[in-house]
């Protein structure tokens, strides 16, 4: 065996030697970092430190106390969503919770690049706001799916909402009363038409009939529901965004009545959807509450 061969296989061995030590010091700081494990899934140091800057950077007001608070329990809440839902085989890529993050940031005018840079700036990892998101959208796949079975909205709840909705609103209404004294019921009829077909605003009736001597007009402005009344309280409760509603008449006049300021209607099924939400998430709280009382959480020496 010559010298130079002698030479290379002693740098191999110590290259292997070196490779070793490299990385069983590498395991060691790794182990060493762990703060807390999560029926045995770790927590690391590194975690928790881009956690809280995470949220100093949304609260830069919180004090330290409350940011470390915040960011263990969000850091054990989110590993034992993340492992829950991998248990049925949920599973998301970065690059899905970057598009789904990318949609709801430009739908406020912003984007995810943005976002990540402002993150950098502030000597954020946006891989924390990644992570948070992905274990969120798994937890949020895992309680609809094992739970929205579960889920009971009566049509009896639907009216319930879109009428707590509608305590809330304000109406602009306009009231036009037509007399039939001292008028032609033809030349009554026609006005009847003409008010319907010719309808460009409130404000524009107003100017347009205002001269008119046997027609009546109430224009109310930020008034409630329950300040409108029967039939039109009714009609327009199941008819938010129609304008003009038909012609109500008795032996002495007719009513025309107005919503001038028409709102968008929730659909049953919309109703119906935000309310089995409403009550998933419900379970979330309540299901995520217990698996954490049930799970073995071992704190190490920070």
């Amino acid at each position: 065996m010559g010298i130079k061969t002698i030479y290379k296989n002693k740098v191999i061995v110590f290259a292997i030697i070196l490779f070793i030590l490299l990385t069983n010091t590498v395991k060691s700081q790794i182990i060493s970092k762990i703060i807390l494990l999560v029926n045995g899934l770790p927590i690391i140091e590194t975690d928790f430190q881009e956690r809280s800057k995470y949220i100093k950077f949304v609260n830069p007001n919180a004090e330290r106390d409350v940011i470390s608070r915040a960011a263990l329990k969000e850091l054990v809440d989110e590993a034992i969503m993340k492992s829950e839902a991998e248990k049925i085989g949920l599973s998301y890529s970065d690059e899905q919770i970057i598009i789904t993050l990318d949609d709801t940031l430009k739908a406020q005018g912003a984007s995810y690049e943005e976002y990540a840079d402002q993150l950098t700036e502030a000597g954020v990892d946006p891989k924390t706001i990644i992570d948070q998101r992905k274990s969120r959208k798994l937890w949020q796949d895992y309680i609809g799916r094992k739970y929205v079975r579960l889920a009971n909205v009566t049509l009896e709840d639907i009216d319930k909402y879109r009428n707590s909705l509608l305590e809330r609103e304000l109406f602009h209404i306009q009231t036009m009363t037509l007399s039939n004294e001292n008028i032609d019921p033809m030349e009554l009829m026609d006005l009847v038409n003409d008010i319907e077909n010719n309808f460009q605003s409130c404000s524009q009736n107003l100017f347009s009939y205002k001269d008119k001597t046997n027609i009546d007009i109430q224009d109310r402005i930020d008034i409630s529901i329950d300040e409108i009344e029967e039939p039109f309280n009714t009609m327009i409760r199941y008819n938010l965004n129609t304008f003009l509603f038909p012609p109500q008449a008795d032996m002495e006049q007719i009513k025309i009545y107005i919503n001038c300021t028409p709102k968008k209607s929730l659909t049953n099924k919309v109703i119906e959807n935000i309310l089995i939400a409403d009550q998933l998430d419900n379970y979330s709280t309540k299901i995520l509450r217990d698996i954490i009382q049930d799970s073995n959480i071992e704190y190490k020496n920070k």
